[in-house]
């Protein structure tokens, strides 16, 4: 059950930032456009992390879990770096940085994630539209 809705997670924040992504935007469009939009998905999502962390945990111990978190977690940046590699500002970008940003933005949305379940008033959606915006900037820079 978690591997099915990870994954069905993971479709949902890259289905909903592929609009985005196909659209030609200048450089400051593109990250205001997908960090509002990536804010989105982490408010819809932000309760799962915390069962995700529990699966995380779990994996530790369990070689089955470990396994299929692992195969799960490399589907998911594999299909994120080649979403990016579509959008103009990125294509020109070598594999690595191309799996450096996926990483990146993956992580960042699991962590604030996290934080915005436990620390909501902190951890805003326009404080989390705000941080994903400085960093695509910083991305495209």
């Amino acid at each position: 059950m978690c591997e099915a809705r990870l994954a069905a997670s993971s479709d949902d924040a890259i289905h909903a930032i592929t609009p985005i992504l196909a659209k030609p935007l200048d450089k400051a469009e593109l990250a205001a456009s997908l960090a509002k939009q990536l804010a989105e998905q982490l408010a819809k999502n932000s309760s799962w992390q915390v069962t995700l962390a529990e699966f995380r945990a779990l994996a530790r111990q369990d070689e089955v879990i470990a396994d299929a978190y692992a195969r799960l977690s490399r589907s998911r940046i594999e299909r994120l770096e080649e979403l990016l590699l579509t959008q103009q500002h990125l294509a020109h970008l070598p594999a690595h940085r191309l799996k450096g940003i996926a990483f990146t933005i993956l992580a960042l949305q699991n962590v604030l994630s996290l934080e915005s379940v436990a620390a909501p008033d902190i951890y805003s959606r326009q404080v989390i539209s705000g941080l994903f915006s400085q960093l695509i900037e910083g991305l495209l820079a």
